[in-house]
């Protein structure tokens, strides 16, 4: 992106997954190495469309590597929280979003060299801070 201010950008710009909403990790990686982005976020459905699409870890990293695109943010973990959607409590196209564990998001971090693992209340009810800071202390 170009910066219109004038200002100089020592930062890097990460391209977000739902951005260009890429079927698998395939086609998000080809859009940020296409738009020049040396990071980039993935949801767990979007990983978990690459292995069902054949994908195997070894490759994603290639692909990954090849590019040299590191996978900043694993977004989002939605389990856990109180006050959050279940896969059935959730609009439809939410619902594949609440299927990921925290677990399975340890394993998809690790798998893909993922920096962070983005825990987010995306549609959750209002929950009192303290009540939320007792949930996420432990995790």
């Amino acid at each position: 992106m170009n910066d219109q201010s004038g200002s100089s950008r020592d930062r890097d710009l990460m391209l977000c997954w739902g951005t260009v909403n890429a079927p698998t990790m395939r086609e998000l990686i080809d859009a940020a190495a296409a738009g020049g982005y040396q990071s980039i976020s993935v949801s767990p459905r979007v990983y978990e469309a690459t292995r069902a699409a054949g994908v195997g870890r070894e490759a994603m990293r290639a692909a990954l590597h090849q590019h040299d695109i590191r996978v900043a943010v694993i977004e989002p973990l939605l389990s856990g929280l109180p006050g959050v959607h279940t896969p059935e409590s959730a609009p439809p196209e939410h619902r594949s979003l609440y299927e990921f564990t925290e677990d399975y998001c340890y394993s998809m971090a690790e798998a893909i060299e993922a920096e962070t693992i983005s825990l987010s209340h995306f549609l959750g009810a209002p929950v009192p801070v303290n009540e939320m800071i007792e949930v996420i202390g432990p995790m």
